[in-house]
């Protein structure tokens, strides 16, 4: 091989590939999208951080979030939409929902499902 070109192997090697995520994507900072791309407060779209699907989203008092694009509850993805604009995301499947800086806002049959022992501060 000359100088200067590497391999294709590296870009298609799964261990390859792994050792990339841990070693760098996990250690650093990490571009998930430009504040521009969410002007307006409820704007929010789908980005990645590594291998973990992320939301940045604009909330409601003009703040920048990035969080999970998963539920607490089953950790499946939460917003099903590349972008658009929302006041409150909720998970299809069981109807949790999730304020626009990520916090659980809403549990169907709170009280019932968990006795009010489930923390909803996060």
């Amino acid at each position: 091989m000359a100088s200067g070109q590497s391999s294709r192997e590296i870009c298609m090697n799964e261990t390859v590939e792994q050792q990339e995520v841990e070693q760098v994507c996990a250690r650093v900072w990490l571009f998930a999208g430009h504040e521009r791309q969410i002007p307006k407060p409820g704007e929010f779209f789908v980005s990645c951080m590594g291998e973990e699907a992320v939301l940045l989203c604009r909330g409601r008092e003009e703040q920048i979030h990035v969080f999970f694009n998963a539920c607490r509850h089953r950790d499946m993805k939460v917003c099903r939409y590349d972008e658009g604009n929302t006041r409150v995301f909720t998970y299809p499947y069981h109807g949790w929902s999730y304020a626009t800086d990520g916090k659980l806002v809403g549990v169907p049959c709170f009280k019932e499902a968990y006795h009010g022992k489930l923390d909803t501060s996060q």
